[in-house]
């Protein structure tokens, strides 16, 4: 079924890229995902800016990392070889550490929560600056969905974790709480860890929730153990050189959609995620929440843990600030 989603994307991609042989500029976005709500963004991005410039400015998207791994995909960016990337924000630290903010536990409760933060006005400022000296700039950031750490073995509190040689993301916001909770964390692309998981070079991974079910984690790994108040961030940047190049008007039209299609992503994504966790079930798999004295632990601990990380660079730490206050603001009742 993955080698016929992948047939269908390529083949999308090729007639798409036909239909627009006079297009002026084009706009190459890999994403290591599949049938997910990065999918869903690009394919309204490209929708909206593809009618408003009149096939001026292509649109195409590349899923399932067509275009190579996350660290690739990023790599093309900056190298100017692909224009654009949508990849886990923990992906981007090694090239601008900020983005490991996105990490800390506590500032994102849910999907519509995460949209409400990046939509506000300094968040958005804040935002603008990041990669400015690294050749790209945030093109969209927001809450993709749940994280969970996925495992071959059953969990049920957090001591059950202890010892597991877990897949992360190679941000230290992420590897420092998996240390502090007991287990070994291991940097790894998406494409490795399901192999990963099969041949028991891991024994567990952090991934977020829709991923279980696009790839079908649970022949592999069945126990999904969800994180409160640590989701999975998404993140799009594009190069800057290549943006430079754009008429006005149609970076206009660019910026303009990008917030359209975020609109669309937070309602397509918060849905997805509760059908993802359904779906899950139903295959075989099992969902685990932490409970009362667990969670609070987990917090406690882990925010702990976080404060060193969040302390030693000055501007992660005003972002936090602007983050943590937006959070507050935007948090319902």
């Amino acid at each position: 079924m993955l080698l016929k989603k992948l047939s269908i994307c390529a083949a999308f991609v090729l007639v798409s890229t036909a239909s627009f042989a006079q297009a002026l500029y084009t706009m190459k976005i890999s994403t290591p995902t599949i049938g997910d709500v990065n999918v869903e963004w690009m394919k309204a991005l490209k929708k909206g800016v593809e009618e408003r410039t009149h096939g001026k400015l292509a649109v195409e998207i590349y899923p399932a990392s067509q275009l190579g791994s996350m660290a690739r995909s990023v790599d093309g960016v900056l190298l100017g070889t692909i224009e654009a990337a949508f990849v886990s924000s923990g992906f981007l630290v090694g090239v601008e550490p900020r983005y490991q903010v996105f990490d800390a536990v506590g500032l994102f409760d849910d999907v519509n929560h995460g949209y409400r933060i990046f939509s506000d006005p300094e968040v958005r400022k804040r935002m603008a600056t990041m990669g400015a000296a690294k050749g790209f700039q945030p093109l969209t950031t927001f809450v993709h969905s749940p994280n969970v750490i996925v495992s071959r073995k059953p969990i049920h509190v957090l001591d059950d974790l202890k010892g597991m040689k877990v897949r992360t993301y190679p941000s230290p916001m992420q590897m420092e709480p998996l240390r502090k909770l007991g287990m070994s964390p291991i940097p790894m692309t998406l494409g490795d860890v399901l192999p990963a998981l099969q041949n028991g070079t891991i024994d567990g991974a952090v991934t977020a929730n829709t991923i279980l079910t696009a790839l079908k984690y649970q022949d592999a790994a069945k126990n999904a153990l969800y994180l409160p108040a640590w989701p999975t961030v998404a993140a799009a940047i594009v190069n800057k050189a290549w943006l430079a190049k754009l008429p006005p008007e149609f970076r206009t039209i660019l910026e303009e959609e990008v917030r359209k299609a975020d609109a669309t992503a937070a309602v397509w994504g918060n849905a997805e995620a509760e059908k993802s966790r359904a779906q899950f079930a139903q295959a075989g798999g099992i969902n685990t929440d932490l409970q009362g004295e667990q969670r609070a632990r987990f917090i406690s601990e882990v925010t702990q843990v976080l404060k060193p990380v969040i302390d030693a660079n000055s501007a992660v730490k005003e972002d936090f600030r602007v983050f943590s206050e937006a959070a507050s603001k935007h948090r319902k009742p």
